[in-house]
């Protein structure tokens, strides 16, 4: 099976590896309840009040949210595509969530994302550039007119000093051998083909919206501000302020 998807990911090669491509992103729960319904439905004094319909309406607003990813044949980025808010949205909260952006490489073998709003100042977070053991099927389904086929991969959190263990993660994806880029949302990538659809534990899944081939005006912007740190720096630094606070 894996041969026959590096087949024909070479003989699409010349086709759009060596253009720039924009992929459009949306992002959804598959199950829809918020934490403003979670008040609701615990009858909740809240679930009446105007903080209520705030919270609601920032909710829907941040779950439909696209995210743009750029590549070409040597690297990528993927970031929450920014939006402005008009006059109705202003007073809504405003929720500092999958605001990362990541990067890649494929000669130089950099991965990382930069962070600028889960910690105060400005990280970059190093990643191991094959960061996840893929798991390839048979199974397949079309998505957007392209032949796709599933992949998954289970591994082990960093350290939650909420839950106090470590979290076990399971993503699935689907690919496209048709088109010949190893990339793909939220720094899922790794595969013989674009990843077009991807779900996190079966709660969150990003889908791939609109593609663009040999996008002129594309530029992919390298992120070298910031301090350099592990995920274990992270896990450290996570459980420094929970341990603070408490």
């Amino acid at each position: 099976m894996k041969k026959l998807i590096i087949i024909l990911m070479l003989l699409n090669f010349f086709y759009v590896y060596s253009q720039t491509t924009r992929v459009i992103y949306k992002k959804a729960r598959y199950n829809t309840e918020t934490e403003a319904d979670k008040l609701k439905n615990a009858s909740n004094p809240v679930a009446n009040s105007e903080m209520y319909l705030k919270l609601k309406k920032s909710f829907e607003l941040e779950f439909n949210r696209e995210f743009e990813l750029l590549y070409n044949n040597t690297e990528s980025q993927f970031k929450k595509i920014e939006v402005m808010k008009n006059d109705n949205d202003k007073e809504l909260l405003n929720f500092e969530i999958d605001n990362e952006i990541y990067y890649k490489n494929i000669e130089t073998k950099e991965k990382f994302y930069f962070d600028n709003s889960s910690f105060d100042g400005k990280y970059i977070v190093e990643l191991p550039y094959d960061q996840y053991k893929w798991n390839i099927t048979n199974e397949s389904k079309t998505i957007n007119g392209y032949l796709c086929y599933k992949a998954t991969t289970t591994y082990e959190d960093i350290y939650n000093p909420i839950t106090k263990r470590k979290l076990t993660i399971m993503k699935e994806v689907w690919f496209t051998p048709s088109i010949p880029s190893s990339f793909g949302p939220i720094g899922l990538d790794g595969l013989p083909g674009l990843v077009l659809e991807a779900s996190i534990n079966n709660k969150m899944y990003f889908y791939a919206s609109k593609i663009e081939f040999d996008v002129k005006d594309a530029k992919i912007e390298k992120i070298t501000e910031g301090k350099k740190i592990t995920l274990k720096d992270v896990e450290n630094m996570l459980i420094k302020i929970h341990n603070d606070r408490n």
